[in-house]
């Protein structure tokens, strides 16, 4: 069950935590040159960064999601095999 849960976790290495602390950083820049200035560039920046860390949420999400569909056939498979060798004893 452990190894099950940890195919959902949307952090998966070190590439990950990297990514989502890059865009951190980056919507931090953001906010501060927001702080002094009001131009649209930054705001449509900022909208920009927002929309590009919910797309690569949605992909980890989905990707999490393929992961347990095949360990899920994987398993059922493995049961079924298992039912047939029993019933060929």
């Amino acid at each position: 069950m452990t190894d099950k849960k940890a195919r959902f976790e949307l952090i998966e290495s070190t590439k990950d935590l990297i990514a989502d602390t890059l865009v951190l950083d980056m919507l931090t820049t953001v906010k501060t040159w927001r702080d002094k200035s009001d131009a649209p560039e930054l705001k449509q920046m900022s909208v920009d960064i927002v929309q590009i860390t919910a797309y690569i949420s949605n992909l980890r999400i989905e990707l999490a999601s393929a992961r347990a569909t095949v360990d899920e056939q994987r398993r059922l498979k493995l049961e079924a095999q298992e039912q047939i060798n029993h019933l060929m004893e």
